[in-house]
């Protein structure tokens, strides 16, 4: 039980309740998904996964083990969270998000799950073959796993046995003692002298002069793009002019689309009899990244939005709240907006917000939809 003295004793009506009507379980389920969206966007996780554990102990779905999976990457609980989104596949092997939570909590582990990382992606793909997001978290799951067979491919014990000693074989008595004049061969395990007088490993080897013919200056060089077309044509795909062999390139772009966002909201204009619409405290938290490979351009976003509203219509005040705690690429468009009211809202105020903010056709939510359209359009 939740005592007042709990930390989560704001929620203690839900965390406390045992309902046994399936009418009565599935409200409570609803009133937590709520709640723990909210909290979630607020970045308060502990309560979210409180809550989100409470919802899956009363009935357990594949979605709230999805959510729930999202809250632990963001704790920090990678394994556990790796369990919710396993346990959300058993349950619903069709359903993309749970392959996509379980790709997520894998990259987070590291390279030991870079394999189940990658198999999940691919999976989560065949699902939902038309979301573009699968393509670039495919790519990153690869390159850790090509990094970790790198990483592994010589073992500690191989170097040591490679650089055990190695007495040159043939060499003058005059040649030895002037080599050990300069160093002990036997104090310096692997090493070697090279011809202009350098101390080097014996696995470097010096090039002749036609195999330095042969490979030409590889000494770094200043990139030169005296092309101006070559310049507008990388400028307006966004890549860098080193990267015009269209290889892997990422970029942050979180700072002008927290911008872009918020010039977009504040512009936000709906039909109000006589009156005007406000937008207040916007708060947006997330990260933005757009990334090339192999000639193709991928964008990537993840931000929850949070800002309060108001409308005057002729002499009467109303205000409210709106919530969108998972603006993500993954989401292909369908955004989850919650839109509250002040709890000092009268009945006859809640039928004005009904019809002019919460209305489905050209209330506040539609247009909140079209902005985030042209924000994914402009990226």
């Amino acid at each position: 039980m939740f005592t007042d003295n709990s930390p989560f004793n704001e929620h203690g009506d839900v965390l406390n309740a045992n309902p046994t009507d399936e009418s009565s379980i599935n409200s409570l389920i609803e009133e937590i998904k709520n709640r723990a969206k909210a909290l979630f966007a607020a970045k308060n996780f502990i309560a979210a996964e409180a809550l989100y554990s409470k919802a899956i102990n009363t009935k357990k779905d594949p979605t709230l083990l999805s959510n729930r999976s999202a809250v632990r990457i963001s704790l920090g609980k990678f394994e556990t969270a790796l369990e919710d989104a396993q346990d959300a596949i058993n349950m619903d092997p069709t359903f993309p998000k749970a392959f996509y939570r379980k790709g997520q909590a894998c990259l987070k582990i590291g390279p030991i799950r870079a394999s189940e990382a990658l198999n999940a992606f691919k999976e989560g793909k065949k699902l939902d073959p038309k979301n573009k997001a699968w393509d670039p978290l495919i790519e990153k799951a690869d390159t850790m796993l090509v990094s970790k067979k790198i990483s592994t491919t010589v073992s500690p014990k191989q170097v040591n046995k490679s650089q055990a000693i190695i007495k040159p074989k043939g060499k003058p008595e005059s040649e030895k003692e002037e080599t050990n004049l300069d160093f002990k061969a036997e104090e310096l395990r692997g090493y070697k002298k090279t011809a202009d007088g350098r101390i080097t490993t014996y696995f470097n080897r010096d090039l002749s002069e036609e195999e330095k013919n042969l490979i030409g200056n590889i000494a770094p060089k200043k990139i030169h793009v005296s092309d101006q077309n070559s310049i507008q044509n990388l400028s307006s795909r966004g890549e860098s002019a080193w990267n015009t062999a269209g290889t892997w390139e990422e970029k942050n772009v979180t700072s002008w689309a927290k911008d872009r966002l918020e010039e977009l909201i504040k512009n936000i204009k709906i039909v109000l009899p006589k009156g005007t619409l406000a937008i207040k405290e916007l708060n947006i938290s997330g990260d933005a990244s757009i990334t090339f490979s192999r000639g193709k351009r991928r964008y990537l976003y993840e931000f929850s939005i949070k800002f309060d509203w108001e409308i005057k219509i002729e002499e009467s005040i109303f205000e409210g709240s709106v919530d969108v705690p998972d603006m993500g690429y993954d989401c292909e468009g369908d955004y989850e907006i919650i839109i509250r009211t002040k709890n000092s809202t009268t009945k006859s105020s809640q039928d004005i917000v009904n019809l002019f903010i919460k209305n489905d056709k050209e209330g506040l939510k539609p247009t909140l939809m079209e902005a985030f359209a042209q924000f994914v359009k402009e990226l």
